[in-house]
């Protein structure tokens, strides 16, 4: 599966515990898709695929924010089960093919 880049955007209410900025785009793969991901619903997991990047390696996991897709995500990045960001994302080549 080719990677797909995240987007991360500033928002009210963004968390981020690394060093409180935004995060660069980075790129993901995908290891779980159309699967549940608590609220709301269906979503996808992965791991960040960046090397260099200070969320390489982590676990994601994201579902989308609106009714209709859009490529926009609400995005949790989580390491040894502890949040590092959470927040919305714009997404490319991401595929929301559930229904």
């Amino acid at each position: 599966m080719t990677p797909v880049v995240v987007i991360p955007v500033y928002g009210w209410g963004f968390l981020e515990t690394i060093d409180g900025e935004l995060a660069d785009p980075f790129e993901i793969n995908i290891s779980e898709t159309g699967v549940n991901v608590g609220q709301p619903g269906l979503g996808w997991r992965g791991k960040v695929s960046q090397a260099g990047h200070k969320y390489d390696g982590m676990t994601v996991s994201m579902h989308p924010r609106h009714v209709e897709w859009t490529g926009v995500v609400v995005l949790d990045v989580t390491s040894g089960g502890a949040t590092i960001y959470n927040g919305f994302a714009h997404t490319e080549g991401l595929e929301c093919n559930w229904k």
